[in-house]
């Protein structure tokens, strides 16, 4: 008998430790994706920049950001166009998206009514009179 019997017990505390260290982004990350956030890298408020801004594009609301994978984003939208879009304008709005934001699948919904209006939105749910009223606080 040597005495070391607190040896076993001391190096497993330490494996342990060192196993829930190195585990714990893994486990945060896994976290984030089933709950379905926004991925870090992704700044959503830019991402309603960038579709407001789009010619024609008069509001924007419904919008959700998500990890559909370790590798690939997700997004739906829907626009407010009262003149209307194209099929040339919703790839070309995919494509820069997915060059601009790394979001990978995207769906867009373009609406000719004023939907946050009439649907009972208030201003805080359609985008850029969100945006306008948190910079006039």
């Amino acid at each position: 008998a040597t005495g070391w019997q607190w040896l076993d017990p001391l190096v497993s505390i330490v494996i342990a430790i060192v196993v829930l260290i190195a585990g714990w982004s893994l486990l945060r990350d896994s976290f984030h994706l089933t709950m379905a956030g926004v991925p870090a890298d992704i700044d959503s408020e830019k991402v309603l920049d960038f579709l407001s801004e789009l010619p024609g594009v008069k509001d924007v609301h419904d919008l959700h950001i998500w990890a559909g994978s370790t590798t690939e984003n997700m997004l739906t939208a829907h626009l407010v166009m009262p003149d209307g879009g194209t099929d040339e304008f919703l790839h070309a709005t995919a494509k820069q998206l997915h060059h601009d934001f790394q979001i990978h699948h995207v769906t867009l919904q373009m609406e000719q009514g004023d939907v946050c209006s009439t649907r009972g939105h208030d201003s805080g749910k359609c985008w850029p009179e969100q945006k306008k009223e948190r910079e006039e606080k």
